[in-house]
């Protein structure tokens, strides 16, 4: 048994958590640990690094537990797209709350449970602006995301107008908006997060019918209408939809449940002005969820302007005012 034990374990395959519930197991008192901090945040039901990160859990809100999120390309020269968690752990002191210091922005928090740590949540406006957008499924038939469509056989009212299961194959003439499985990059130039990281789409993409395609996308939604396509992609490309999807993006994955928070257009279907998914631009979107400017502030903090949209908040407020 050691008085303290400090750690900076290999990161492959969760091997980390395995260190640091060893390091827990170890040490009299002290531990002290620099790892990615993807065990704190990972939801959607998965607990990275399995009975490990369990424990590991147990003993972090058992113990007197602080920890402090850095840029992992500010210490490693690796290719780190999530944050770095410096933890503290002092088993001689039992406590009923976990510190973290995030180190932008968000500040320091406290939370009482590992589970209640979220990326953004603990930020009024945000967790104001998220509740807003997930009473869209209120008092409706279907409460569907985008990963709800991607991931099973269903269709919905909408079918005729939108298919999007891997099983179906869309008929030649049918327009196409691609999903890719892996998106986002690291900055060359600054080692810090992409501008492309938190979009679903490149900056260049366009709808096209699926004859066109020379190579056939394993993930996508096929639309009979090019409108419908083309308004799909353009909500697809909105930084609140984006926002959503930041939430939960912890790495370039895509498709492991990262659109789970993001809703499918036809939950906005009875808002108006809507019809369908009619012009769901970040205009739009303002005007139907009733974004406030400090909402917007925190989405604008969050979301790089990647697409270069000439949407302005203030301006478009006035104008709304004035009419």
């Amino acid at each position: 048994m050691f008085d303290c034990v400090i750690i900076n374990p290999p990161y492959n395959n969760q091997t980390h958590m395995r260190f640091l519930q060893n390091a827990i197991k170890h040490s009299a008192r002290f531990v002290v640990s620099i790892q990615p901090s993807a065990w704190l945040f990972s939801k959607n039901n998965k607990i990275i690094g399995g009975d490990a990160t369990r424990e590991v859990i147990s003993n972090v809100e058992k113990y007197k537990t602080e920890i402090e999120l850095l840029k992992g390309f500010s210490i490693f020269d690796a290719a780190l797209t999530q944050d770095i968690s410096i933890n503290v752990i002092d088993k001689s002191q039992e406590n009923d709350k976990i510190d973290i210091d995030f180190g932008d922005f968000r500040g320091k928090r406290s939370f009482k449970r590992v589970s209640e740590v979220t990326k953004f949540e603990m930020i009024p406006e945000a967790k104001s602006l998220i509740e807003k957008i997930s009473k869209l499924s209120d008092d409706r038939e279907y409460d569907l995301s985008l990963w709800d469509m991607m991931k099973s056989e269903f269709h919905s009212s909408l079918g005729k107008q939108c298919k999007c299961d891997t099983l179906y194959k869309p008929k030649p003439k049918e327009w196409i908006v691609p999903i890719p499985g892996i998106r986002g990059h690291r900055d060359s130039k600054t080692g810090g997060l992409a501008d492309d990281f938190y979009t679903i789409v490149p900056r260049d993409r366009g709808v096209m019918r699926w004859q066109d395609f020379k190579e056939k996308p394993p993930y996508y939604f096929a639309f009979k209408r090019k409108s419908d396509a083309s308004a799909f992609l353009k909500y697809l490309k909105s930084r609140i939809v984006r926002f959503l999807l930041a939430c939960d993006k912890i790495n370039m994955n895509l498709l492991r449940g990262e659109l789970a928070r993001i809703p499918f257009p036809h939950q906005y279907r009875d808002l108006k002005p809507f019809t369908y998914i009619d012009r769901l631009d970040d205009k739009s979107l303002c005007d139907v969820l009733d974004v406030t400017e400090d909402e917007w502030e925190v989405v604008e903090k969050v979301i790089p302007n990647y697409y270069n949209s000439k949407f302005n908040y203030g301006r478009h407020v006035k104008r709304r005012e004035k009419k």
